[in-house]
C-alpha cells in the first residue's frame, strides 16, 4: 500500500496525523493502510469533516489596489500589480472550490491520537462511514474482509480481492 502522512494540525499537535493514501483495509479486527495498523476495538470515534479552506491572500487585494492606482501615472507597473493580484486572488478561488468535494475521515482512538484519512469523493467517504458503521455494529470477526479503494472509489469485501492485495 503506497500512501504518505502530513505533519500534525494546525496548532502542532503530535497527536493527529494526515494520512493520503489509496486505499484502507478492513481484515478481521484490524484496520491497515501503508505501515499503520489499528485494531479496530481500539476505535472510539469515525467522524467526517470538511476541510479548512485556506486564506484570503489579502496581499493580492491589495496588489491590484495598488494597480488600479498605478494605472494613470505609470500603467506598465499598475498592470503588472493588477495581474499578480488578480491571478493569485483566481489560484486562491479554485483552490478553495477544490477544496469543496474533498473532506477527511477522522479516526479517533482510544489513547487520544487521531488519524484524519484524505477523501476527494464525499458520496464514497459516506458509503465508507456506513461500512463502518456495519462493522461497529456487528462487530468485526476473522471473516470481516473490506479493501477500501480510495483512488477509484471502491469498496470490495471479497476476501480473494484481499488476499491478492496482501502479497
Amino acid at each position: 500500500m503506497s500512501g504518505k502522512t502530513i505533519g500534525g494540525d494546525l496548532i502542532g499537535s503530535k497527536k493527529e496525523r494526515t494520512v493520503q493514501t489509496k486505499q484502507l483495509l478492513v481484515r478481521g479486527h484490524l484496520l491497515q493502510w501503508e505501515d499503520v495498523i489499528i485494531q479496530i476495538s481500539n476505535i472510539s470515534l469515525i467522524t467526517s469533516t470538511n476541510l479548512d479552506p485556506p486564506g484570503f491572500p489579502v496581499w493580492a487585494a491589495i496588489a491590484v489596489l495598488v494597480g488600479l492606482v498605478l494605472l494613470k501615472p505609470i500603467w506598465y507597473v499598475g498592470l503588472i500589480a493588477l495581474a499578480v493580484g488578480g491571478f493569485s486572488i483566481y489560484l486562491w478561488y479554485t483552490k478553495c472550490e477544490e477544496m469543496k468535494s474533498h473532506k477527511y475521515l477522522n479516526i479517533l482512538l482510544n489513547s487520544g491520537f487521531t488519524y484524519s484519512v484524505l477523501f476527494s469523493d464525499e458520496a464514497f467517504l459516506d458509503k465508507v462511514m456506513r461500512v463502518f458503521a456495519n462493522i461497529f455494529e456487528d462487530g468485526a470477526g476473522p471473516n470481516t474482509n473490506y479493501y477500501i479503494d480510495i483512488n477509484n472509489s471502491t469498496i470490495s469485501n471479497n476476501a480473494s480481492v484481499v488476499k491478492n492485495e496482501l502479497r
